[in-house]
């Protein structure tokens, strides 16, 4: 779900972050409080990555050749 929603932003991590709810405006969502741990997340909000490690996680998962196969 969070490659989709990637792709439909253009592969936009800016346009991504407040879509998913893992940012509002300047300020990023805290974990573990302000995360929400239940079916009112809205889509692509879990699972949850190391934010500390900016996208190259992120961008290595979803950029991988699996999902070409």
């Amino acid at each position: 779900m969070q490659r989709q929603l990637w792709l439909s932003v253009g592969k936009d991590w800016d346009a991504l972050w407040p879509k998913i709810k893992w940012k509002a405006g300047k300020a990023w969502t805290r974990y573990p409080g302000e995360f929400i741990w239940d079916l009112s997340a809205p889509r692509g909000h879990l699972p949850l990555s190391n934010q500390l490690r900016g996208v190259q996680t992120m961008n290595v998962l979803l950029s991988h050749p699996a999902w070409t196969l």
